[in-house]
């Protein structure tokens, strides 16, 4: 049976054709299903009662395009309320459903990375909202080619020798045994969710590369950034810093024989890391007290 080969370049794209493949796929699935009959969006703000406004991404894209953090519509109906928490003062009431209510304001307690990347630059630039389907369809994409790229770097790093059919058996069930295909739907409470799996996955490749020392810092820089991501997608996420402490001990275990040198390769090669993940959690912090 003929054997995967890192040395073929051939082999080596594999990953990427199939994931080229599977996107193409999708592409044809989101077409035929209705689901996204639309692409772009006009600026409809003169009409908030549009269906497509009512969505809370597009709400604080535009609330950040007019330079604010909270929405721009008027939450006057609870403001005089005894306690507008109590969904028993609500009823008969109308209020925006799935958000954040302080003082007055409407704020989302979704995720802003989609937004500060994809919909703001979009809607700023051309005054059009890209679909959300198409975003988390972009973020999706995204998480399969390092998914494949992580797996890729796995065998060829602990696995001598392995089948070509095999190893490409392997990442087609790790695709198709998860749940990204439904993940697809792109509802928005879908998209934190992939914003999680592709930072995640970032995260996981980029501090396996570091037994290779060239560009260590850089790397380290964005892993930094990549490790904040994972928070700002999704809190619960945080659980999988556990797998990322595990894989950075698995690098540096032959290294790590002492108290002492662990605390030198913490300042030495992780301080970048650490820096930038305490920044962008900052941030982050400051987002959501104000």
């Amino acid at each position: 049976m003929k054997q995967y080969d890192k040395n073929n370049k051939i082999h080596r794209l594999l990953i990427s054709i199939i994931v080229l493949v599977v996107s193409i796929i999708n592409i044809i699935f989101l077409i035929g299903s209705g689901h996204c009959d639309k692409i772009f969006f006009k600026d409809i703000s003169t009409n908030p009662t549009e269906h497509i406004y009512q969505d809370n991404f597009y709400r604080q894209t535009f609330a950040f395009a007019h330079k604010r953090l909270s929405f721009l519509e008027n939450a006057s109906s609870l403001k005089y309320l005894n306690n507008p928490y109590r969904v028993e003062e609500r009823i008969g009431i109308y209020y925006l459903f799935d958000t954040t209510y302080y003082k007055g304001k409407y704020y989302s307690y979704y995720t802003i990375l989609p937004i500060i990347f994809i919909l703001l630059p979009i809607y700023l630039i051309s005054g059009y909202f890209l679909n959300l389907i198409i975003v988390n369809f972009l973020i999706l994409t995204l998480a399969l080619y390092f998914i494949g790229k992580l797996y890729q770097f796995i065998i060829e790093k602990y696995i001598k020798n392995i089948p070509l059919f095999l190893y490409i058996l392997g990442f087609l069930v790790i695709i198709f045994g998860s749940n990204i295909f439904l993940l697809l739907r792109g509802f928005k409470y879908d998209i934190p969710i992939s914003c999680g799996i592709l930072f995640i996955t970032l995260s996981i490749y980029l501090l396996s590369l570091l037994s290779n020392k060239k560009f260590i810092k850089t790397k380290l820089i964005l892993a930094g950034i990549f490790t904040a991501f994972i928070v700002l997608s999704k809190p619960s996420y945080i659980i999988y810093y556990f797998l990322i402490f595990y894989i950075v001990y698995i690098i540096y275990k032959k290294y790590i024989k002492s108290i002492k040198l662990l605390l030198y390769y913490i300042s030495h090669y992780f301080k970048w890391d650490i820096i930038i993940y305490d920044m962008i959690l900052f941030l982050n912090l400051e987002y959501n007290i104000n």
